[in-house]
């Protein structure tokens, strides 16, 4: 019963064959689950459900496991259904389970965790725009996609004029941008399989952060929503993390980040690096391995 078993008459990749449980696991000596990961696992996947991803019999098998975890989950958890109905059209889709795979290190459990994580977030209003809602945020240009790879292979994004931030806050909310920008990541950026694996970095120029925009951007209201994506990209959205550099930031900023370094996971929160010109062009070169700001 429940919410799996109603929708899988209509998943190709849920419904992988009425044996499919018995596959999953077998119980061991101390009464636990044991996963199998021979190579009958991964021809549970639907012959055309890769998509054209070239992957090694073990990740074939971590994907099946992860499916499995993950409708365990869905048929313990007292999720919402919308947030179950996410869950699901992700299990449906082989490229986006991976992301969560790459991102737990193929951990299968920690993958299916994040995934319900991520649908939980996403019923609860954090979820990326539709691409007709993303296009009109986006082409005010607050994110850069550079066409340059960091050292490590990662996309890097730049803020390169945080006004434009002020200027979209006019006639849109702070949940719509971000939104916004979630769609870009989702559907632009981590499409490619070799920023999957490697990642994303960040860098800020604060530069021309105002202080009416410090002010605007500390109130409450605004402040809570700012916790709440930065929560969600850090604990539950399908994306790794590399370099996070903010670069001529205001001394105002310590009206924010304290707050948002809070729900930080520890290792990221110490990760971010704060410079100033002129020194950043070099430090930012030997992070990066290429020139992004003069």
């Amino acid at each position: 019963g429940g919410l799996v078993s109603a929708s899988q008459e209509a998943d190709p990749v849920m419904h992988v064959g009425e044996d499919s449980r018995e596959a999953d696991a077998h119980v061991n000596e101390d009464g636990g689950s044991e996963s199998k990961s021979n190579g009958e696992d991964a021809s549970l996947l639907p012959e055309n459900g890769l998509d054209g991803m070239s992957l090694t019999a073990e990740r074939k098998a971590a994907m099946v496991d992860c499916l499995f975890s993950a409708q365990k989950l869905l048929e313990s958890s007292s999720l919402a259904e919308d947030a179950a109905s996410i869950a699901l059209a992700h299990l449906r889709e082989p490229r986006r389970l991976y992301r969560f795979l790459c991102v737990s290190d193929f951990d299968p459990t920690a993958a299916a965790q994040m995934l319900v994580d991520y649908a939980g977030y996403c019923a609860n209003g954090l979820r990326p725009a539709s691409a007709e809602a993303a296009a009109v945020i986006l082409s005010a240009g607050l994110v850069e996609v550079i066409p340059e790879r960091d050292l490590e292979g990662r996309a890097v994004l730049l803020v390169r004029d945080v006004r434009v931030l002020g200027e979209l806050l006019q006639t849109h909310t702070l949940e719509e941008v971000a939104a916004a920008h979630l769609w870009l990541l989702e559907e632009r950026v981590l499409v490619d399989d070799v920023i999957q694996e490697c990642g994303v970095s960040i860098v800020q120029d604060l530069s021309e952060l105002s202080f009416r925009l410090m002010l605007q951007l500390s109130q409450p209201s605004t402040l809570l929503c700012q916790l709440r994506f930065a929560r969600f990209l850090t604990t539950a959205f399908p994306c790794k993390w590399g370099h996070l550099v903010v670069v001529d930031a205001p001394s105002s900023i310590s009206m924010v980040w304290p707050a948002l370094r809070s729900v930080f996971p520890t290792s990221l929160a110490e990760s971010v690096k704060f410079l100033c010109r002129p020194e950043s062009a070099a430090e930012l070169h030997k992070l990066l391995g290429f020139h992004v700001l003069a």
